[in-house]
């Protein structure tokens, strides 16, 4: 019920924000967006303040008021799907990790969980001082080979542009064990693991080309994890990758 009238008052707010832009075109004044086909430049990074003549006014009040409203329903529709996909999301997400940490409970039962995350953040950490160092060959035991020839392509890649790849977490905040799956010669894991990172590129001359120094990224990384059934090896990690919003939504 409270997600209904939060819906609601959203959808009402929406309404109201519109009657005021309405309102303003129909006296004339300033519009801002981030481009225009009718007079005036653009601006791909920010908001530009276009101040209209009495002709664009009226070309305000006479388009405006028709385009507008179907943008407001097509908002408002999606903000309340996401409002009631978001906690189904998150139920279906945990139900499937309990299920995949039960799996693989049974399948090994000498595993523990608290091994298990301590395992995935050091590779996590160790993996991306590797990168950062250019050299894979320091994890070359902790993943998998075909990761590691990946890495190695990419890390050519930057040699060859003379840039240094910078990326370092500053907080690990959340392990979450996703899928279990297994084959007759491994098992296979995939994890998320949420992080507070900083990650940036030089240049040879020491300027940023990619990233920013000091800014510090939220993200969910998709880690797949294999371990094989034989001997006593222990978790490579075989994909790494940042997660998508469309494929994973955070939860509790």
């Amino acid at each position: 019920m409270k997600k209904k009238w939060a819906v609601f008052g959203i959808v009402i707010t929406l309404m109201i924000g519109y009657c005021q832009v309405v309102a303003q075109a129909d006296v004339g004044g300033s519009f801002s967006g981030g481009s225009s086909s009718r007079g005036g430049g653009g601006s791909r990074g920010g908001t530009t303040t276009y101040h209209s003549s009495s002709s664009s006014s009226a070309y305000g009040r006479r388009y405006g008021s028709q385009t507008s409203p179907v943008v407001l329903f097509i908002i408002a529709g999606l903000m309340a799907r996401g409002f009631y996909d978001r906690p189904r999301n998150r139920r279906n997400l945990k139900k499937e990790g309990r299920i995949a940490l039960a799996q693989l409970r049974d399948a090994d039962p000498t595993f523990k969980e608290r091994d298990l995350v301590h395992t995935v953040q050091e590779i996590f950490i160790n993996v991306q001082e590797a990168w950062s160092a250019k050299d894979m060959r320091l994890v070359e035991d902790m993943e998998t080979p075909e990761l590691f020839r990946l890495h190695q392509s990419q890390l050519e890649r930057y040699r060859q542009k003379k840039w240094t790849p910078h990326v370092k977490t500053k907080r690990i905040t959340a392990v979450r064990l996703v899928s279990f799956s297994e084959t007759a010669n491994e098992f296979s894991i995939v994890i998320c693991l949420s992080a507070r990172v900083v990650d940036y590129t030089l240049s040879r001359d020491g300027l940023v080309v990619e990233g920013e120094k000091r800014k510090v990224h939220r993200r969910d990384y998709r880690l797949r994890f294999n371990r094989s059934k034989k001997g006593n090896q222990g978790w490579r990690l075989d994909d790494y990758r940042e997660w998508m919003e469309n494929e994973f939504m955070c939860y509790d």
